[in-house]
């Protein structure tokens, strides 16, 4: 038995008799009318894969034998049986949606030869009904996928969210207790309390507007800055830890430009690379602090920040800006990933050079807006 059914039509009743006969002792179920309209009413009832039309279908036309069977799905192949067609009528067939032409008076050895090429073109087109019955499968598998891997996304971010938060948050409490521990320290001078006090209130302020920041509250605040203050600033702040620790400290603070930028977002770059190199020599060193105009590119300021500590192996150079990559045992992974993300929001680039055993360099570009030059000893 044929795995596939014929629907047949042919006017002329006894061609229609022998042909239904030959098809199936041939192993095929045949459906068979000689009347067109009865068979074109029947279309859409029967299930079939192959059609053998006869091209003289009286009143009724051949196309439209040809269109109602093309509208079933799966499309069954189209058989036209014609006498001698001229080539412009085999076109006109083929561009109607017919797959094949056999010529009459009919011989088993042409039909047999057509129904094989239609039979593998069935073949074809039902992997391919498979392959896509398959991909839509596959398709609603994988969308139940990806909403499941979002709400696990969603709950990694909660986690990220919350490490930065506490990981950027105590850069500020570092500060807020450095503050008053050299407030402390220089007690007897007014002048001096009351400048380590405004430390201590402005980095309250800037831990507050941290914690708005991540948590989608604050806006992008812009305003003029000196970069080279907010520098001179971080360093007098990290100066007891710096000469507690043996670290000598190099600055080199060339004129810049005014810039409009966020300023506690700037600072919080600035104080995550120092505190990075601070934390790089446990046992001391040197950290050198440079900034400069682009000679190539007056349009950009650059910020070198470099230590002479243990340096960065190759292996690790390609992930140091990754979240939640790090090489401390107590380390969150997030701070050279914050600081990348909002060097990158202001519009500037940073970079790294880091050898291991001589040290680490960052280099950091920012974009220059400026109107006046700020003068270091102002």
């Amino acid at each position: 038995m044929k795995d596939y059914a014929i629907f047949v039509v042919e006017c002329d009743k006894l061609v229609e008799e022998a042909l239904k006969e030959t098809l199936s002792n041939e192993g095929y179920t045949v459906y068979s009318f000689s009347e067109p309209c009865q068979a074109l009413s029947y279309i859409s009832k029967i299930n079939f894969q192959i059609a053998i039309i006869d091209v003289t279908t009286g009143d009724i036309p051949v196309e439209n034998f040809v269109s109602e069977i093309k509208k079933k799905t799966p499309s069954p192949a189209v058989i036209i049986t014609v006498y001698t067609p001229d080539a412009e009528e085999i076109i006109n067939l083929v561009n109607k949606g017919v797959d094949a032409i056999l010529l009459k008076p009919i011989n088993i050895p042409d039909l047999k030869n057509v129904l094989s090429q239609v039979e593998n073109e069935c073949r074809i087109y039902d992997q391919l009904e498979k392959l896509r019955n398959e991909n839509e499968k596959f398709q609603k598998e994988n969308n139940v996928l990806k909403e499941n891997l979002f709400k696990v996304c969603v709950n990694i971010s909660m986690v990220k969210l919350a490490r930065i938060f506490l990981h950027e948050l105590k850069n500020y409490l570092t500060t807020i207790n450095l503050s008053l521990h050299n407030l402390q320290k220089q007690l007897p001078s007014r002048e001096r309390v009351d400048k380590y006090l405004q430390l201590i209130s402005r980095s309250a302020s800037e831990a507050n507007e941290l914690a708005m920041r991540i948590l989608g509250m604050r806006k992008e605040k812009k305003e003029r800055v000196d970069i080279n203050r907010v520098l001179k600033e971080i360093l007098e702040m990290l100066n007891f830890e710096f000469r507690k620790q043996g670290i000598r400290v190099e600055a080199s603070f060339n004129e810049l430009p005014i810039v409009d930028i966020d300023s506690s977002a700037l600072k919080q770059v600035f104080l995550n690379v120092i505190l990075n190199a601070k934390e790089a020599m446990p046992s001391g060193g040197e950290l050198k602090i440079k900034t400069d105009c682009l000679q190539a590119d007056s349009s950009y300021i650059l910020i070198e920040i470099q230590d002479s500590g243990q340096g960065i192996s190759k292996e690790n150079m390609e992930k140091i800006f990754l979240p939640g990559f790090t090489t401390k045992s107590d380390g969150t992974g997030i701070g050279l990933y914050v600081t990348k993300s909002i060097t990158e929001k202001l519009g500037g680039k940073i970079e790294v050079e880091s050898k291991l055993g001589r040290g680490t360099k960052f280099r950091i570009l920012l974009p220059v807006k400026a109107e006046k030059f700020s003068m270091i000893n102002e």
